[in-house]
């Protein structure tokens, strides 16, 4: 009988990948063994062997170096290792919750539209308001103009002329300026659409990289906890169940960890 050195599943002697995690392992024929080969330690005095590890639990120092697996089976711990082994599986839990949590609001942004991609300011927003001043100056002199005929004002030649450049020149004048204003401030809007698309691909590009770094994390959760799916029924893997079993624990209601759970509606 051997162990594997990733996930410490018990293997056939001539299992050469593991049937759980799919780790390749060489042939290690102990729990002690397969902790060598997952560690190097410094150099130091073999320990004494144990007793053999239940079934679902590996040997100290068999997984990732964040992980370490309890050294009793629920069944064989007392209250106070019982609360701290709730503890545990309830704050690994509420981070897997998390890091799905996040790993979905990240692909909703992901696969959210550029509403910014194809949207193109026009001219003539801005250029309206000249096009109006320049109208209503048209209209005025105009205006001026009938008032003088119409009453024979007698008028001079200057005062006609400078009334006819002021229809001709004025409103004339206010469309070229609306013009060149109007297309500035079109290249200037289309640019910070431009920039704040540029912004959003950017943007995703990053939450693309974050996610498949939360993936990884949240397989190794998934791998870290899956050993205890003999022991956690699939509606009690979750941070609330955990929290209510440490809780039990607490309140002197339960004496173990396996006596919580049965009693968790």
């Amino acid at each position: 009988m051997k162990f594997c050195i990733n996930c410490g599943a018990r293997l056939q002697d001539e299992d050469v990948f593991c049937i759980s995690c799919g780790q390749k392992n060489d042939v290690v024929d102990t729990p002690a063994a397969s902790a060598a080969a997952a560690f190097v330690p410094a150099p130091a005095p073999a320990p004494a062997p144990g007793p053999a590890p239940a079934p679902g639990f590996a040997p100290a120092n068999a997984y990732a170096p964040s992980y370490t697996a309890p050294a009793k089976s629920p069944d064989e711990m007392d209250q106070a290792e019982s609360l701290q082994f709730a503890e545990m599986l309830a704050n690994k839990f509420a981070t897997l919750e998390k890091t799905e949590q996040t790993i979905s609001e990240n692909e909703a942004m992901i696969n959210a539209p550029d509403t910014n991609a194809y949207k193109k300011y026009a001219k003539f927003p801005f250029f309206r308001p000249y096009m109006i001043a320049a109208i209503i100056v048209a209209q005025i002199a105009a205006a001026i103009i009938n008032v003088i005929t119409d009453d024979g004002v007698d008028a001079s030649i200057g005062f006609m002329i400078f009334i006819l450049a002021v229809i001709l020149l004025v409103p004339g004048g206010l469309i070229t300026i609306g013009l060149i204003v109007a297309t500035k401030k079109q290249n200037a809007a289309n640019a910070s659409l431009a920039e704040s698309s540029l912004y959003v691909t950017k943007r995703k590009s990053d939450l693309v990289t974050k996610n498949v770094q939360l993936i990884e994390k949240r397989n190794t959760m998934v791998m870290e906890l899956g050993q205890y799916s003999y022991l956690i029924p699939l509606k009690h893997r979750n941070s609330v169940s955990m929290k209510r079993a440490a809780y039990l624990i607490r309140v002197n209601k339960a004496s173990s960890f396996p006596e919580a759970l049965t009693m968790i509606k």
